[in-house]
């Protein structure tokens, strides 16, 4: 790749005497990251949402950063590779697999054909290929975003930025395995649906503080204009959000995505968003969502549920056990000589208690 060398035992101005290898500048101020532009490149090619991104950056400092570790990695590719590979022990996030408790390793040596190896991975290349449709998911955001450009072109109804910045933030929150999830979901709807029909579908992680997301296709009236289609549809997307707390008990934040019905007899197109927010709900609420669901008949209790189950690495085993065979750390000597000190105090204080008995 040509990217730096890392090595966190290099500091200051010892990085004059090792070229092309980046450590902490000064670890008393603080750690930086550091990255050249073909890291750069690197990362925001394999990290390309703020989550990712963000996630790897406090992991990296949690590592790179941690005082009496020193970290060495033939570049920051093999690193990044290492990250790819490894998840937490509850399987939620990826993480670094190097231990910072009370026995931290004082040296941990990353393997350099992790990336190489990762690259030829057919696990790695089938997420590859299965986060190609996520990417419909960042271009919905950029549709938006042009939206609300007031230079836009005509084609386009005209919505400020205030009033779809909120909805922006929440779309650019999700990273790039939920964001295939989601775009697999109302793609699917969109697909689903048949001509003068309309179809909503609910995107419902059974998380507390999850956005829970709303995508409902709605048909275009012949006798309507279409700008009174539109307000027809952002009223009905926000009764489907607010009626979706019915399925998403735990749901407080709900972000409803409206589309034309894809059967249709006149040309463009477009998508409204909207975001309904409430943190609690009486049981008055409750009942008067039910009433509301009923006469709407939207999102009834007969509707069909289906189970979202997907993995990151689909169709292949978790890559973890590769990550951690390439790498190696080493236990500080120091805390050795503690426990072997704690340990002869510990037997010492036995045979004490024993002659005190006899």
């Amino acid at each position: 790749m040509g990217s730096l060398a890392l090595n966190t035992g290099v500091h200051g101005d010892q990085h004059l005497e090792t070229p092309f290898t980046f450590g902490q500048p000064d670890p008393a101020k603080g750690f930086v990251h550091a990255f050249d532009e073909v890291t750069v490149e690197l990362l925001m090619s394999e990290l390309d949402t703020a989550p990712d991104f963000i996630g790897y950056l406090k992991e990296r400092e949690r590592v790179l950063g941690h005082p009496g570790t020193t970290l060495t990695a033939a570049g920051e590719e093999d690193l990044l590779a290492l990250y790819l590979q490894t998840m937490d022990e509850k399987g939620e996030r990826h993480c670094l697999p190097v231990p910072d408790g009370e026995t931290p390793p004082d040296l941990v040596v990353v393997d350099d054909t992790l990336f190489r190896n990762l690259q030829t991975n057919p696990a790695y290349q089938r997420k590859k290929e299965a986060d190609r449709i996520s990417y419909e998911w960042d271009r919905m955001i950029d549709r938006f975003i042009e939206c609300g450009d007031p230079a836009i072109h005509e084609a386009f109804v005209v919505q400020p930025p205030n009033e779809t910045e909120q909805g922006l933030r929440l779309l650019a929150a999700e990273d790039r395995f939920r964001r295939r999830q989601l775009a697999d979901a109302f793609i699917g709807a969109m697909k689903r649906v048949g001509p003068g029909d309309r179809i909503g579908r609910v995107v419902y992680g059974g998380v507390a503080d999850e956005s829970v997301f709303v995508f409902v296709v709605v048909p275009k009236r012949d006798a309507e204009s279409y700008e009174e289609y539109r307000k027809y549809r952002v009223a009905l997307l926000h009764a489907y959000c607010r009626i979706a707390k019915l399925q998403a008990p735990l749901g407080t934040v709900f972000v409803g995505v409206g589309f034309d019905n894809p059967h249709k007899n006149y040309p463009g197109g477009s998508e409204d968003l909207f975001v309904y927010t409430q943190k609690v709900w009486t049981a008055e609420d409750l009942a008067e969502l039910e009433r509301k669901r009923d006469e709407l008949q939207i999102l009834g209790p007969n509707m069909q549920i289906g189970r979202m189950r997907g993995s990151e690495f689909p169709n292949g085993e978790s890559l973890t056990a590769d990550a951690v065979t390439g790498m190696r750390w080493s236990r500080n000597e120091a805390e050795r000589r503690r426990r072997k000190k704690k340990k002869s105090k510990q037997k010492a204080r036995q045979a004490s208690q024993r002659r005190n008995r006899q």
